[in-house]
């Protein structure tokens, strides 16, 4: 174990039982919240952790000094609240009875993403991972520190938004580099402004790495989500997550700094779907907002297969010719050609049938209103339409209805705390299960905020 540590403040060595920096004065003294890694702390032998700064639901994160290179990194500490019940009195990390095998698979996981990284040859639009270390009963993540402020601080600067040439140059090697990861199997999941570092020569680089279960509702990790920037994908735990939950990321950064308006929400769009043109807010070309808004598209097959493909038709090398989220009568434009065309045809049909009756009845073969052997054709009857009954929707996620019961009309949600269901579950419904659904009623749901925590 080493006998020093690195002040935090000046990067200078000097010895570990000191409490003041005999360089700068700086106090070591430690000032980290109960829980966390004593300010101070030598890790791995050569990395000195400083202040605290903050927690997810995947772990605690700190400031710190590689003490052999003299630079500040950052700190990551694997410790999900939800699978442990805290640190012993040696400092080791203890997994809660019930969830041990899935603390360790978590954190198999966790050391995965950051395996990926520390072999990439990250170039200056992602922050670089630089050591992974076992400890403590855990693991750790290190990475560099990247000087700067986040995207939407920087945003602010310029009244809230950028000419969509200029977020094209900030924006464009940050998807490159994404592009050259997604190859190798990799998604970051969690890009907005908040993970996106503008450093002093404008360069954009890309943080907040994390997992999978991090990323996505419902899983046995808190979840950490961006409003406005997480894909519809990402509120299901059941959803496939791939390189298309990066692009719709990506197209609502554009979206954000274009515009300077936070796209709406996934899940409300899933709802009723708001999300505006571009053109609404500001004057772009054509290619730059359809190609923006083909990537929030909602169903994941109808954005860009790859984030190459986005930056083509940004580019306007190649048009875009999937789906895209434009207005209402711009969606239904195919819809009125198909009629027209199925009007064209069954009157070309009827016209045949007219003709072959009118040969027919010439030649005899069809019998008249003169003739003996006529019949009175019955009246067609008419069938009433079957009716639809309400459904039980106690117990089953909301998230789940309202994409899989598309017969019903939801509203008026409301959120309760419940120690019965888990968050997300519905508790209520307004209109009982098996009553005759009329059309066009909207059915009001209470939805559980899970159970209300106290300190």
């Amino acid at each position: 174990m080493s006998n020093y540590k690195s002040c935090t403040k000046c990067l200078s060595s000097y010895e570990l039982e000191k409490d003041i920096c005999p360089f700068c004065s700086f106090s070591s003294i430690n000032s980290n919240p109960q829980g966390a890694l004593v300010l101070g702390t030598v890790l791995g032998n050569n990395y000195t952790i400083g202040k605290f700064i903050e927690i997810d639901g995947e772990g605690a994160i700190y400031n710190g000094v590689d003490n052999k290179n003299k630079k500040r990194v950052i700190i990551k500490e694997f410790m999900p609240i939800t699978l442990c019940s805290g640190r012993n009195e040696t400092g080791d990390i203890v997994p809660k009875p019930e969830n041990e095998v899935f603390f360790k698979t978590s954190m198999m996981d966790f050391t995965q993403v950051y395996r990926t990284l520390i072999n990439f040859n990250a170039p200056h639009s992602l922050a670089k991972v630089v050591d992974i270390i076992s400890a403590n009963g855990t693991a750790y993540a290190v990475t560099d520190h990247v000087s700067g402020v986040t995207l939407e601080q920087y945003l602010e600067e310029y009244s809230g938004r950028l000419d969509w040439r200029d977020a094209l140059a900030l924006l464009e090697p940050l998807i490159i580099t994404l592009e050259k990861l997604h190859r190798l199997n990799w998604v970051h999941l969690g890009i907005s402004p908040s993970n996106i570092i503008i450093t002093s020569d404008n360069k954009a680089v890309l943080v907040g790495f994390a997992t999978l279960g991090l990323r996505t509702q419902y899983s046995e990790i808190k979840p950490m989500l961006y409003v406005g920037f997480s894909a519809p994908e990402q509120y299901s735990a059941t959803a496939y997550k791939d390189v298309t939950t990066d692009v719709y990321a990506i197209g609502a950064v554009l979206y954000r700094v274009i515009t300077g308006k936070t796209p709406p929400s996934a899940r409300d769009r899933q709802r009723e779907d708001t999300l505006a043109p571009i053109t609404q807010f500001v004057n772009v070309p054509r290619h730059i907002s359809s190609a923006i808004l083909c990537s929030l598209h909602l169903v994941p097959s109808e954005r860009f297969d790859t984030l190459d493909d986005l930056r083509k038709a940004l580019s306007n090398v190649n048009p875009v010719k999937k789906a895209k989220p434009l207005s209402k009568s711009t969606k239904q434009a195919p819809e009125i050609n198909k009629k027209l065309l199925l009007y064209i045809g069954a009157g070309v049909v009827g016209l045949i049938i007219v003709i072959a009756i009118f040969w027919f009845t010439i030649q005899g073969l069809i019998p008249t209103e003169d003739d003996d052997t006529s019949t009175t054709d019955p009246s067609p009857s008419t069938q009433e339409p079957a009716e639809i009954t309400v459904r039980n929707f106690v117990g089953q996620k909301y998230d789940d209805v309202i994409v899989d019961y598309p017969e019903f009309k939801f509203g008026r949600i409301t959120q309760e705390y419940s120690t019965e269901y888990a968050e997300g579950v519905i508790i209520s419904q307004d209109i009982p299960k098996n009553s005759v659904y009329k059309p066009d009623t909207i059915i009001g749901l209470v939805v559980s905020k899970g159970v209300e925590l106290v300190k």
